[in-house]
């Protein structure tokens, strides 16, 4: 690498690494409703960034972690009230802000540790765009999260 290439790396990573740092939001809104967000504790910094990107859709600080930008999970629950109505997804978002909680901050660990992978969210996601009974997939969701959380 030459030097003036070693140099605009550097910088690159300096500048990630600032953006990073930028406080964490607390919380969140689904489908109108607020969802607290915060509170979790991390493995290490780049676990939190991960969660950050399930919540916001966004890379900030991931650059060089192979992160792409898409859907977040308040995408998802937004996109659903839109569907459902409002009222009948409004009554579910402790239910869908804690099930995003726990399946977040699973999904964001380490490869080699978590339980969920990027392939499971991306066919929940599509699954959860399908459904018509709102509450049972959610059910469904919740007890399918808990086990996996369970196992070793």
């Amino acid at each position: 690498m030459t030097p003036k290439l070693g140099k605009l790396a550097c910088l690159i990573w300096l500048l990630s690494a600032l953006c990073a740092m930028q406080a964490r939001a607390e919380t969140i809104a689904l489908a109108g409703e607020t969802c607290r967000i915060d509170g979790q504790s991390f493995d290490d910094e780049e676990h939190a960034l991960w969660y950050d990107r399930f919540w916001t859709g966004s890379c900030s600080g991931l650059w060089f972690s192979g992160c792409w930008p898409g859907d977040s999970w308040p995408d998802l629950v937004n996109g659903l009230a839109a569907k459902h109505g409002q009222e009948e997804a409004k009554d579910l978002v402790p239910r869908f802000c804690a099930l995003g909680r726990a399946m977040g901050h699973e999904w964001a660990r380490d490869n080699a540790v978590r339980s969920i992978s990027t392939d499971d969210l991306e066919a929940w996601y599509q699954d959860l765009r399908s459904v018509q009974d709102l509450e049972a997939a959610l059910l469904r969701y919740e007890t399918l999260i808990e086990s996996r959380l369970a196992s070793p």
